[in-house]
C-alpha cells in the first residue's frame, strides 16, 4: 500500500499483550510498515501509560500507543492495527475513496503480518471506527474448537436451498436469507443474519476459509459490498467481524456487518411482510435450536 514513503499509507502493530501478563512479565511492542521496523521490549504494568513519538515521516507523529490498552483483554492476546494515510478517515470513506489498488493493498499487508509474519492463523478480527479514523483490532490465542465439519453440500453459503437449522420446523432454506437488492455484484452476497441478529452478512460468492485466499477483484468486492450496503440502508456500523480457523462457527468466510439495534429496528420497518415473517422465524428457530457446547478448551 505504501508507494513512497511521503505516500504516507502503512498498515502497522500498535499493540501486543495478553492480559494474563503479571507486572514484570516481559512485552514487547511491534511497530511494522514497509519502511520502517521498530521493537520496543520492557515490562508490562496495568497502571502504565507510555507514549511514543515517532520520527519517521510514514509514521503519524501523534499517534499513541497505551499499554493499558492491551492489558483489557479477558483472555488471549490482542493486536490493533491502522491505517497511517492522512487524511486519516472514518472505514467507510476510506473504502469509498481511496483507490482499489491502496484498499487491496491494505489488507493485503493486514494478512501478510498476521498469517505470514506472526505466524497468527486463528483469531477474531473486528474493524471499529475511532478517533484516529479506524482501527482493526485482532484477538487470538485462546483456545476454540473451530466449525464443525459438514458435508460440502451443507455450506449455507454455497448452497441456496442447503437448510439454516437442519431437523428443525419449519424448514427455512438459505437461499431465503439473500438480500437480492444488494447481491448484484459478482463477488460478493448480502444476507439477513441466520439468527436474526441486527445486521448483514458477506459472504465471498467464492467458497474460501480465509481472507488472504481472495483474489484482488473478490477482496475489494467483499468489503465494498459491506459498505455499498450500509450507505444504501442509511445506517452507520458498529463493528465488522471476520473470524479466521477456529474462531470460526461456519467454514465459509462471511463478514459480519453488526447495527446499533435502534437504528436497525427503523431499516426493518421498510420490509415487506414476507421479509418480517422470515425475521421471526429465523429468531424463533435460533432459539429453539440444540444446543452445542463450543467453548474454549480449558488450559
Amino acid at each position: 500500500m505504501l508507494r513512497t514513503s511521503r505516500a504516507i499509507a502503512a498498515c502497522f502493530v500498535h499493540s501486543v499483550f495478553s492480559s494474563s501478563l503479571t507486572r514484570s512479565a516481559p512485552y514487547k511492542l511491534s511497530v511494522r510498515s514497509r519502511l520502517l521496523r521498530m521493537v520496543l521490549s520492557g515490562r508490562s504494568s496495568p497502571c502504565f501509560i507510555k507514549p511514543i513519538t515517532f520520527q519517521a515521516e510514514n509514521i503519524n507523529p501523534a499517534m499513541l500507543i497505551s499499554y493499558r490498552d492491551c492489558c483489557n483483554v479477558s483472555k488471549g492476546k490482542k493486536l490493533d492495527f491502522e491505517c497511517t494515510k492522512l487524511p486519516l478517515k472514518d472505514f467507510c470513506t476510506f473504502i469509498e475513496t481511496e483507490p482499489k489498488s491502496e484498499v487491496v493493498a491494505f489488507f493485503r499487508e493486514l494478512a501478510t503480518e498476521l498469517e505470514s509474519k506472526l505466524k497468527i492463523l486463528d483469531f477474531h478480527m473486528r474493524v471499529v471506527n475511532c478517533e484516529e479514523g479506524f482501527k482493526v483490532e485482532v484477538f487470538y490465542g485462546s483456545e476454540k474448537l473451530g466449525p464443525p465439519v459438514l458435508p460440502p453440500s451443507n455450506c449455507i453459503s454455497c448452497y441456496p436451498n442447503a437448510p439454516l437449522f437442519p431437523g428443525q420446523e419449519p424448514i427455512v432454506e438459505a437461499r431465503e436469507c439473500v438480500l437480492e437488492e444488494f447481491s448484484s455484484q459478482p463477488h460478493a452476497v448480502c444476507r439477513l443474519d441466520a439468527k436474526g441478529r441486527c445486521g448483514f452478512i458477506i459472504t465471498p460468492t467464492r467458497h474460501v476459509d480465509r481472507m488472504s485466499e481472495l483474489d484482488d477483484e473478490e477482496l475489494f468486492g467483499l468489503w465494498s459490498l459491506a459498505v455499498r450496503v450500509l450507505r444504501e440502508a442509511n445506517l452507520p456500523f458498529t463493528t465488522m467481524i471476520l473470524n479466521h480457523g477456529t474462531y470460526r462457527n461456519v467454514e465459509h468466510l462471511h463478514l459480519k456487518v453488526w447495527v446499533e439495534k435502534n437504528l436497525y429496528e427503523q431499516y426493518r420497518a421498510q420490509w415487506s411482510n414476507e421479509r418480517q415473517e422470515l425475521w421471526r422465524q429465523l429468531q424463533d428457530l435460533a432459539l429453539k435450536r440444540p444446543r452445542t457446547k463450543r467453548h474454549s478448551k480449558k488450559h
